[in-house]
């Protein structure tokens, strides 16, 4: 969901994402501030429009308003979960990212982009954590999936037990702990599998592949284009 935000705009984030949509918010009915669920009935709802002006309602919002209306580009990963990222730069850090929980009653975060390992001409594929990093190495001209959880790196190994791929898998997962600890994973799995894998850097010192991109594009594709050679 992407409320008042231009489609020209939206694309400047991922200029090949030709399929992203926008979506107009016109209204959305929120929760008040202060009051609890226990307590609240139909009518203390709040309804705001997408620039969190109250149009509705005898309490002041949510101060979770700012999570709802931020423009966002949203991402499913399977069809019970989904990741946004706010491309609003005002937006409070805390608002910036969503990724519901299974507590909250959502689903398992799935791979992204999986179809890809098995799509004819593809030689390479990237492995990344995050869906906006998988984008960023699309953008810049490579395949890539995303496992979306460093956990996944197992649901991974197993799929491609059930379905091996001919591609050789590039591993470029954030270097962090967990990062580290889904990469040393998925070499193990992949060598017992037979099936072809590097690492690769190609954040050239920034945090993942979407900062690398956002940080100079020029020298990103460089780093993939390198990483595929």
């Amino acid at each position: 969901i992407v409320p008042s935000i231009a489609e020209d705009e939206l694309l400047t984030v991922f200029g090949k994402t030709s399929s992203v949509k926008r979506v107009p918010v016109e209204a959305i009915l929120i929760t008040p501030s202060g009051l609890g669920y226990e307590n609240m009935q139909d009518d203390d709802l709040v309804l705001i429009d997408a620039e969190g002006k109250v149009l509705e309602g005898k309490h002041v919002p949510s101060s979770e308003s700012k999570l709802h209306t931020a423009p966002r580009i949203i991402i499913p990963t399977t069809r019970a979960h989904y990741i946004g990222r706010s491309i609003d730069p005002d937006t409070p850090k805390r608002y910036a990212k969503m990724n519901p929980n299974r507590d909250k009653g959502a689903g398992a975060a799935g791979i992204f982009n999986a179809r890809v390992l098995y799509a004819q001409g593809v030689q390479e594929v990237f492995i990344t954590e995050g869906a906006f990093d998988a984008l960023s190495i699309i953008e810049a001209g490579a395949a890539a999936i995303a496992l979306n959880s460093t956990s996944n790196a197992e649901q991974l190994l197993k799929q491609l037990e059930a379905r091996p791929t001919a591609a050789t898998l590039i591993l470029c997962l954030d270097n962090d702990d967990a990062g580290k600890k889904a990469t040393a994973t998925l070499k193990d799995g992949l060598r017992r599998l037979n099936i072809g894998h590097i690492t690769a850097d190609i954040c050239n010192g920034n945090k993942d592949p979407n900062a690398a991109l956002t940080a100079d594009k020029n020298a990103f594709i460089e780093d993939v284009e390198r990483a595929q050679h």
